[in-house]
């Protein structure tokens, strides 16, 4: 990642400019470049005559502005990063824009962050436009700057204004669950896990605050909250560093952050450390600071359009979900969002509890009793319920309602529980659960037979729910002999003919 960002550093001052001076020919264009479109090409377009593909590699180029349109384009981002139709909508704009010459692009942010993932498509955007002038204005409003995910988007700008009352940073990473709640990395994925993601994400912020000429360190303390930075005068230089990479010499001016807090900055804090390029009032201050010639201002629509498609067709999504929960019935709580050209899907999957034959057709049952498709899954750690007669086939995607059935259901999520936090996994041993005698009233015959791979027979007895009724030992109690039996002697075929849990030993 950070050998990316710094390479478009590299180019994106060389591709600003509107000399365009051929090295072997000598021939001078003025004009701006295009991005390069989905073939890969880009095109050069004049003051006058017909845009032409060019390598720019093959051109001296000179910053200026003869041969750009006197507009600026204004794109916002004044709502939560959150709908993956928002960013392509603004992935499109931002491109569409910047190909029309403009003078610049302002990108307007009063957001409170959002997902991280959206987050670095919107940066990329921005820094993959660098045949056009981009600036932040964090302009304020219902959310009062550019927080977390806002933080990084306007340190992907060129320059970067911000109104009086504004803060920018607060940009640790979160992740949000289904049911809308945020969380930290760490809370969400484990100590190990969530470091590795945010170790990524305050790189990634250091990275872009370095290519556009920013103190990585504090877009680092912006990401984390066990960061400490220094201001420091170094030959006359004010310079902004972790306390680990201060040099004899170095005179300390302030602690800007202390470890134990995310970095946030008001507008004139962000001034003094370089973090903002000036605060401006209102747009027009920052149409100014970026044109003398008093351009026309444009306020692209795009994303706008974009949300009024996705209202004018609300059943798209509805009508897509059902039929992708119809055609795979492994699909459950499918999520269809609808944009411009893209389809996002989010959906869990049903698990296999227990394998089914009928005749010669193999299916799964899901915990939810559906009926799934058999699909060959070697890792796939499910046992096969027998003695079960069916009248006919089932069908996959409708629920299958057998007690039989549901009883080895009900078992293997008890295995499966009980095996969580184990290292070895009871029910990989399990090779089929017997259900033929299910619901018999004579004790001599268990209800439940579980085979293991060891061809060892285990009598379970009553179905999960129904020992009480039967006077067999509780479940709890079931499995505690079990898997004390199992923890403790690796091969039970050896040392058992078989094992009865139904009645106290």
């Amino acid at each position: 990642m950070f050998r990316f960002i710094l390479f478009t550093a590299l180019t994106a001052s060389l591709l600003f400019a509107d000399t365009f001076t051929h090295s072997e020919t000598g021939k001078v264009y003025n004009g701006f470049a295009t991005q390069p479109d989905e073939d890969d090409k880009t095109w050069i377009v004049p003051e006058e005559g017909k845009r032409f593909e060019a390598d720019l590699s093959e051109y001296k180029i000179e910053h200026n502005q003869k041969g750009r349109k006197n507009e600026i384009a204004v794109l916002e981002i004044t709502y939560p990063i959150v709908s993956a139709m928002k960013t392509e909508a603004f992935e499109e704009a931002i491109a569409a824009e910047s190909n029309k010459g403009p003078s610049a692009i302002i990108v307007e942010i009063d957001t409170p962050g959002g997902r991280v993932d959206l987050a670095k498509r919107l940066c990329s955007s921005i820094i993959k436009t660098s045949n056009c002038k981009t600036a932040a204005y964090i302009a304020g409003g219902q959310h009062g700057g550019a927080y977390s995910a806002g933080a990084a988007i306007s340190m992907s700008c060129d320059k970067i204004y911000m109104a009086p009352g504004t803060v920018i940073g607060a940009a640790t990473a979160i992740v949000r669950s289904r049911m809308g709640g945020a969380s930290d990395m760490k809370n969400a994925f484990g100590e190990a896990v969530g470091e590795k993601f945010d170790s990524a994400w305050r790189n990634y912020m250091a990275s872009i605050a370095e290519q556009s000429g920013r103190p990585a360190a504090l877009a680092k303390a912006m990401a984390e909250q066990d960061t400490t930075v220094l201001e420091v005068s170094r030959d006359g230089k004010k310079l902004f560093i972790e306390p680990g990479r201060k040099i004899e010499g170095d005179e300390v001016k302030s602690v800007v952050v202390q470890k134990g807090s995310l970095l946030t900055l008001t507008a004139k804090k962000a001034l003094k450390c370089n973090m903002a390029d000036a605060i401006c009032e209102s747009r027009d201050y920052v149409v100014s600071e970026l044109s003398d010639s008093k351009p026309e201002v444009a306020v692209s629509e795009k994303i706008k359009e974009a949300e009024e498609k996705l209202t004018a067709s609300p059943g798209t999504a509805k009508l897509v979900a059902k039929n992708l929960k119809s055609k795979f019935p492994w699909l459950k709580n499918v999520r269809v969002q609808t944009s411009i050209n893209r389809l996002t899907i989010d959906a869990d999957y049903r698990k296999p509890a227990v394998l089914l034959r009928h005749k010669s057709a193999k299916y799964y049952i899901s915990e939810d009793m559906t009926v799934l498709d058999y699909i060959p899954i070697d890792s796939l750690s499910v046992p096969e319920v027998s003695g079960v007669v069916l009248a006919s086939a089932p069908s996959p995607g409708e629920p299958l309602f057998h007690e039989q059935i549901k009883a080895s259901v009900k078992l293997t999520q008890l295995f499966r529980a009980m095996d969580k936090s184990r290292s070895r996994k009871f029910l990989k041993q399990v090779e089929s659960i017997d259900v033929e005698n299910y619901g018999i009233t004579d004790s001599s015959i268990p209800q439940i037979v579980i085979k293991t791979k060891e061809e060892l027979d285990i009598f379970w007895g009553a179905a999960p729910g129904d020992a009480e009724a039967y006077f067999e030992m509780p479940e709890k109690k079931k499995l505690a002999v079990l898997y004390t039996i199992f923890e403790s002697h690796p091969n039970l075929k050896g040392r058992y003919e078989n094992i009865d849990l139904r009645f106290e030993q």
